[in-house]
C-alpha cells in the first residue's frame, strides 16, 4: 500500500512532502508509507490499530456484516457519533462481495506486512518521520496503545473519545491533528 500511497501522489502531480494521517488500520499503510518514503513524508500522523478478537470469527459470513460492524461500533464511547444510519450504509456497502472479501483481504495480509516491515526495519532502521501516535481518552486499549508507542514519538489523546476518535470526537481529533503539523512549521 505505501506504494500505491506513492504512485497516487505522483499522479495527482504532488511532489512535496506530504503530512500523512492514517487511523487503525489506516495507520498501517500511513506508517509503511512514511517509513519507506520518508523524503516525501513532511509528518506521520496515527492511531490505534485493533486486530480482531476471537470470537469475532462466527459473525464474519455473509449476510452478517451488521453483526460483524456492529460488534465494533456497539464500543464506541460516544454512542451518538454512529448512528443507525451510518450502520446501515456500513453494513450495505460491506455486504458487496467484493468489499468484504477486500476488507479480509487486509486481516489476511497482516503476517506478510508483519514480515515485510520486519524486514525493512532490519535493513533500513525504524522511521524516522516526525511522528504522532493519537488515542481515545476512553479507549479500552488506551494502556496498552500507550505502552506501546509512548518514548518512541509524540503522543496526543482526544478526549472524550473512545477509539473512533475522528467520528466520537471530530474538533478534537482536527485540534490534535493540526496542533502537531502547524508545531513544525
Amino acid at each position: 500500500m505505501a506504494n500505491d500511497i506513492d504512485f497516487l501522489l505522483n499522479h495527482l502531480q504532488i511532489h512535496e512532502p506530504v503530512h500523512i494521517i492514517g487511523y487503525d488500520i489506516g495507520g498501517m499503510f500511513a506508517n509503511a508509507f512514511a517509513t519507506r518514503h520518508a523524503d516525501r513524508t513532511a509528518s506521520h500522523v496515527w492511531g490505534e490499530c485493533l486486530l480482531p478478537v476471537p470470537e469475532l470469527p462466527e459473525a464474519l459470513v455473509a449476510g452478517r456484516e451488521g453483526v460483524y460492524l456492529g460488534y465494533f461500533l456497539d464500543k464506541t464511547h460516544n454512542a451518538s457519533a454512529i448512528s443507525q444510519k451510518d450502520l446501515d450504509y456500513y453494513t450495505e456497502s460491506y455486504a458487496r462481495p467484493e468489499a468484504i472479501r477486500c476488507a479480509f483481504d487486509v486481516y489476511r495480509a497482516f503476517p506478510t506486512d508483519a514480515a515485510e516491515n520486519a524486514e525493512w526495519i532490519a535493513k533500513h532502521g525504524k522511521c524516522n518521520v516526525r511522528t504522532l501516535g493519537l488515542n481515545g481518552e476512553k479507549s479500552r486499549r488506551r494502556a496498552q496503545v500507550m505502552r506501546t508507542i509512548e518514548g518512541t514519538f509524540q503522543v496526543a489523546e482526544v478526549s472524550e473519545s473512545g477509539h473512533y476518535l475522528a467520528e466520537e470526537n471530530p474538533e478534537g481529533f482536527a485540534a490534535a491533528v493540526l496542533e502537531f503539523i502547524k508545531a513544525e512549521q
